[in-house]
């Protein structure tokens, strides 16, 4: 079973995760005879100075095998552990959905595109983004604000995901506004192409 894939990016504290998990309790809600899976790419980035390593790791491992349907293998990163240059998790697993959402900066890399059905790009201003971001992140991210948004912004200088996102939202303004314009774009992606289900084209 191949799945729908939809990937939410932007940087960080535009609220992806927020939007990842309304999708999902939507489609439940809805649709209950469809299954839904949601990942998390902070799980891959191997710590402050690891963007590009956790999104290479997306790109060129785990994403391929998730859109062929297969469910992936991965150890995440323990962003609690005090050693020096952190630490891995322990080993976990993905089964994809027949929706399967993404969510995370980089999520729409140029070499993950050819896997994504749909991709959501989210816009906040940056002080708001760093306020959400640091509230979610705890006293760990006040102080690696700057780090780390200097490598999303060279990664943003080089891909130019927003260029190529199907839909382009602004997360300043009410959240509902913002869920429904993504579950709108959601449902007519399925209405066109399906979820590998005959179930999934009643999605409205």
């Amino acid at each position: 079973m191949k799945p729908l894939i939809l990937g939410i990016d932007g940087r960080s504290g535009a609220g992806k995760t927020e939007l990842a998990d309304a999708l999902e309790q939507r489609i439940h809600a809805e649709h209950p005879e469809l299954s839904v899976a949601v990942f998390g790419l902070d799980q891959l980035y191997r710590g402050w100075d690891g963007l590009e390593a956790g999104v290479a790791l997306y790109t060129h491992e785990l994403l391929p095998a998730l859109a062929q349907g297969e469910t992936v293998t991965y150890r995440d990163w323990d962003w609690s552990s005090n050693a020096p240059d952190g630490a891995l998790g322990p080993e976990r697993t993905f089964a994809p959905g027949q929706i399967t959402i993404i969510e995370g900066f980089g999520t729409g890399a140029r070499a993950a595109r050819e896997h994504l059905n749909s991709l959501i790009w989210l816009n906040a201003p940056e002080l708001s983004r760093r306020d959400r971001a640091v509230g979610r992140g705890g006293e760990n991210y006040g102080p690696n604000w700057e780090r780390w948004s200097s490598q999303e912004q060279d990664f943003t200088d080089r891909d130019r995901v927003e260029s190529v996102a199907d839909l382009v939202l602004d997360t300043s303004g009410p959240a509902e506004s913002v869920q429904e314009a993504a579950y709108t774009m959601l449902r007519l992606e399925i209405s066109t192409n399906g979820a590998s289900s005959s179930s999934a084209q009643g999605l409205n």
